[in-house]
């Protein structure tokens, strides 16, 4: 009706930023979208509802619109699979790895010849799969380091939405004062560091942490410590300093919340390596812990929340959350997902890293040095990713996609 339409416009002239953000409206055209992409890129913007599945693949040359059927089973093969990959359930894995390449990727197989890079928009439930992950014909348990990945055929990375794509194509280099910044609580195991009431009783609803993982005791009452987490910072600080750029860190009870506001928008890089939480039904509650996390209400809280991120400045080219499930968030109809990558897309920053489930805080920072190694070599974001989780795959102790395959790059 009118009176929507105008509140609508309204919300688009005040929120220009965020609309872009959540407003299929505001997709780019079609051929400046395909002036933005390589020959060996591809766009496949996924939607499904009732029993049909569209996929449009855009190429810089090409563009085809993919329609299919699907049954009732289709959500519930992307929830096994997802579950198989958080809980490391080979048999449901492999099935589900097979049936959804089977269905999101092979029909478009005629249509990606000589693609070699993937952005994914994904639509309703295929938010939560790392299309990496899929497996690209039925595999036997003959070693994780050799199954048949679909990350062995493209690099992959993920999107929103299209109109996004052409602003992370557009700014290459380093413009800020300070080229990396890192933090880590760290939350040595022992210290007496309490989670708040108002965490207890307003975002944990459903924990299951496990002591090595970065989330949050079974009780609520404590964090575990994450010892890997410094390590991971301080390797990262020293390639920078090896390359002779400008980098500082903040470990302990120097990384506080205070301190990631006060310096995040003067970083190219912006690498935050803690506990995250996820309140999935309001995601304003997410948010990732600091060291001074304190029994307040106040801003300055020690938990950075997502809605907080809305109100900062960025100019990072990337942001790393080091954290489980900091991609999470809660599927909105005409929203896609809403998670802290969201507010941080809208704070500026251009590329970020985040998490689909809880990580193992040794493998997380194998990945995440790894990661930077390669950016320093010259990869782009989205090859750097590639190439250190095909290096947690050749390791026999990382090789399973539950160590590698939730980490995915927003952007290029």
């Amino acid at each position: 009706n009118l009176d929507h339409r105008n509140l609508i416009n309204s919300f688009k002239n005040k929120y220009p930023k965020y609309y872009q953000l959540i407003s299929p409206e505001s997709d780019v055209p079609l051929t400046e979208l395909q002036s933005q992409l390589s020959d060996d890129e591809a766009v496949i913007d996924y939607f499904y509802y009732d029993n049909t599945l569209f996929a449009a693949v855009i190429t810089a040359n090409d563009i085809q619109i993919n329609k299919q059927t699907i049954d009732d089973t289709f959500d519930e093969t992307i929830d096994k699979h997802f579950n198989a990959l958080k809980h490391i359930d080979f048999e449901d894995y492999r099935n589900t790895g097979t049936a959804l390449y089977n269905t999101l990727v092979y029909p478009l197989k005629n249509q990606l010849t000589g693609i070699r890079k993937l952005i994914i928009i994904p639509g309703g439930k295929l938010h939560y799969i790392p299309f990496e992950s899929l497996l690209t014909n039925s595999a036997v348990d003959n070693g994780f380091s050799e199954l048949p990945y679909l990350l062995r055929d493209y690099q992959i990375s993920y999107h929103y939405h299209s109109s996004l794509i052409k602003r992370n194509k557009t700014v290459s280099g380093f413009t800020q004062p300070v080229d990396f910044v890192g933090f880590a609580p760290v939350f040595t195991d022992g210290e007496d560091i309490q989670a708040s009431s108002i965490i207890k009783s307003s975002i944990f609803e459903y924990l299951k942490g496990l002591l090595d993982y970065r989330s949050v005791t079974v009780d609520g009452k404590s964090f575990v410590g994450l010892p890997y987490s410094a390590i991971e910072i301080r390797k990262i600080h020293q390639l920078f300093v090896d390359q002779k750029l400008k980098t500082t860190i903040f470990l302990n009870n120097e990384s506080t919340e205070a301190q990631f506001v006060s310096i995040a928008r003067q970083a190219n890089i912006i690498h935050i390596a803690t506990h995250g939480l996820i309140n999935a039904n309001n995601p304003s509650l997410s948010g990732l812990l600091f060291y001074d996390v304190t029994d307040t209400t106040s801003i300055d809280d020690g938990i950075f929340r997502s809605d907080e991120a809305f109100n900062l400045n960025l100019n990072a080219d990337l942001l790393v959350m080091s954290s489980c499930e900091s991609g999470i968030g809660k599927l909105k109809k005409g929203e896609g997902m809403i998670a802290l990558t969201r507010g941080f897309l809208y704070a500026g920053a251009r590329n970020i890293i985040h998490s689909l489930w809880k990580v193992n805080d040794k493998h997380t920072s194998e990945l995440m040095v790894e990661l930077y190694n390669n950016i320093l070599n010259g990869q782009d974001y989205g090859e750097a990713l590639h190439n250190a989780k095909l290096k947690l795959i050749a390791g026999e102790r990382t090789a399973f996609p539950a160590s590698w395959s939730s980490f995915v790059l927003i952007g290029r």
